[in-house]
């Protein structure tokens, strides 16, 4: 009996010892695309149904919509009563798109794709910047388990499935808290030419001859002044998590899930940090307009926010922005202003349209109420409202403020 006690003793002194133990446990586990076919060209086909939109931008008479992750979907939209689904550019993992002149600009994951538009119908990637973005999708991700530390020479991340994995870590003699110790864990953390406009949510803007990129907690200036030899300029750190970004009077105005940063772009290549207004932890588009910005904060994202609200800004001295007021709103996203109005997409309660006469007193001023949809994003442009949803494209026509009414609906699958 003693020799047996004493051999279980040794076997857990031998264990005990031991600087290292491999542990197993569920995670969300990457699935890889090899280099090279990720890099095959962009392809163009034929319109198809569209299923899923996350942001949408105008390009002169045509809109693209962004299908997530997979493609563009190009809309002619020269009559805004009557928009035609026209054709689809493929790109693997696209989320973001600006246009310059003939030329769309496009995140592919890691990678800045430049796409000749010049025939709106056969659109020619002549460009590839690559690793340039540190992206990857969080498809099917599942924050309810930790991610295993991705290997970046395998190729990109496409999707994630959740399965059994292992890890060498220190003993747990030594180290209780094993999931706290496992490196790369993912914190979830009309007709008219030369009009380019995107919608609230998105992390490209074009500011003269510079393409500014907001990602992984950097703002990267790229100089496109030559689309087949783009360079890189000075890119930025930034302290907090960028959400958006939006370009006014050679100034970026940056969503973030802490706050609203004001960056001058007088030196292009080197973008300077003027300013930052902090708020609570809360995912938060921008826009501008004179001397007011407009923000929405909002809850149930990944940025774990706690308020739904509008927030008014005086930016009339760009290096010391002021509070107006804030609003309570219902669960607010994309957002839009086109002088005397301003259009909201709140979530699950529609688009509220508010009269922006007074911009001190815009909250108060409901004028329009469209509840029946659940509204992502908008672009007014020229008395026509473009608005994404979870279940189509909707135009209203707002000439006429007292009277804003629907025209035009292209339903998604």
């Amino acid at each position: 009996m003693k020799k047996v006690l004493f051999l279980f003793l040794s076997i857990i002194l031998l264990i005990g010892c031991k600087d290292k133990i491999t542990d197993h446990y569920t995670a969300n586990i990457p699935v890889y695309m090899d280099f090279d076919e990720f890099r095959n060209p962009i392809s163009y086909s034929v319109a198809k149904d569209i299923d899923e939109v996350s942001g949408l931008f105008l390009h002169d008479t045509y809109l693209f919509l962004i299908d997530p992750q997979e493609g563009i979907h190009i809309v002619n939209n020269a009559d805004p009563n009557n928009p035609n689904n026209i054709g689809y550019i493929h790109i693997i993992g696209v989320t973001n798109v600006d246009v310059k002149g003939n030329y769309l600009y496009a995140d592919s994951y890691i990678d800045l794709v430049v796409i000749d538009i010049t025939d709106i119908n056969n659109p020619i990637e002549v460009a590839r910047e690559p690793n340039h973005f540190r992206s990857f999708s969080m498809t099917n991700y599942d924050d309810n388990y930790p991610a295993e530390e991705i290997d970046f020479t395998r190729g990109v991340v496409v999707r994630w499935e959740l399965g059994e994995t292992s890890k060498e870590v220190d003993n747990v003699y030594y180290q209780s808290d094993f999931l706290a110790s496992i490196d790369g864990v993912i914190t979830l953390n009309s007709t008219t030419t030369g009009v380019n406009i995107s919608g609230s949510i998105t992390k490209f803007a074009i500011v003269g001859d510079y393409l500014y990129a907001v990602t992984d907690n950097k703002l990267t200036p790229f100089n496109i002044s030559n689309p087949l030899n783009i360079s890189l300029g000075a890119t930025q750190d930034i302290n907090y998590e960028v959400e958006t970004v939006f370009d006014y009077n050679n100034h970026l105005f940056c969503g973030t899930t802490t706050g609203m940063l004001i960056f001058d772009t007088n030196d292009p290549g080197n973008p300077e940090n003027i300013s930052v207004i902090d708020h609570v932890y809360a995912c938060d588009p921008v826009v501008v307009q004179g001397d007011y910005a407009y923000v929405t904060l909002r809850t149930g994202t990944r940025c774990w926010g706690t308020i739904n609200q509008l927030e008014v800004f005086d930016i009339s001295d760009y290096h010391n922005p002021v509070t107006i007021d804030t609003y309570p709103m219902t669960n607010p996203n994309g957002l839009g202003v086109d002088e005397d109005l301003l259009f909201i997409c709140d979530g699950e309660d529609g688009l509220k349209i508010f009269d922006n006469t007074n911009p001190h007193e815009v909250g108060n001023q409901l004028i329009a109420h469209f509840p029946e949809i659940e509204a992502i994003d908008v672009i007014p442009f020229d008395n026509v409202l473009m608005l994404i949803g979870t279940n189509g494209l909707r135009q209203y026509d707002y000439s006429d403020m007292n009277n804003i009414y629907e025209i035009s609906y292209i339903p998604f699958n």
